[in-house]
């Protein structure tokens, strides 16, 4: 790693990462595919080597610069199956640049969208129905009404009429409440 990184400007990269690869020396790979611009390639040899390759530094620094954009939602995957804790961190970085439907999409079916709320909270702001049926859903199985009023109030893109069936039978009177005001907001008395 110190002689490529020595002699980065003067060596021949891609016969250097065919060797690189042959011999199983993943970091110096990764490395070198950032230097020649190959960043799709970079990401993609670090979730395959994910226990030698992989920092999340690097990972950060190369995941914005890739091309293909489905690199995005396997990173998610990856980030949930390998570092689950740095997942959000993850998301803020690619907020601008994925699509948020598709996010929660993905992360529904693994069933563990609870664990991206803080990152689905600083989202909200952009008012996107799957973001905010799948806080709403979030905030309803937490039997956090406080949120889910306030969410409700301040963004109004979401099936309103089927959270309101939900809640009219929901045990919490809170709940009730807050399907109430669904309704009187749709004026279906």
């Amino acid at each position: 790693m110190d002689h490529i990184r020595t002699y980065a400007q003067k060596i021949m990269i891609p016969k250097l990462v065919r060797a690189c690869e042959q011999y199983q020396m993943w970091p110096e790979a990764v490395f070198l595919h950032s230097q020649y611009g190959q960043f799709d390639q970079a990401v993609i040899t670090m979730m395959e080597h994910s226990p030698t390759a992989w920092k999340h530094d690097l990972f950060s620094q190369n995941i914005v610069k890739v091309s293909n954009h489905d690199l995005y939602y396997r990173a998610m995957i990856f980030y949930l199956e390998e570092e689950p804790m740095l997942l959000n961190d993850l998301l803020k970085l690619l907020a601008m640049k994925i699509d948020l439907t598709k996010c929660v999409q993905v992360m529904k079916r693994t069933g563990y969208i609870a664990l991206i709320t803080p990152f689905l909270k600083s989202v909200q702001n952009q008012n996107i129905s799957a973001v905010n049926e799948a806080l709403n859903e979030i905030y309803l199985e937490n039997e956090d009404y406080e949120s889910l009023r306030q969410s409700i109030k301040e963004f109004d893109s979401f099936e309103s009429l089927k959270l309101a069936q939900d809640l009219e039978r929901h045990e919490l009177l809170e709940c009730r409440r807050i399907a109430a005001l669904l309704y009187r907001k749709n004026k279906r008395f």
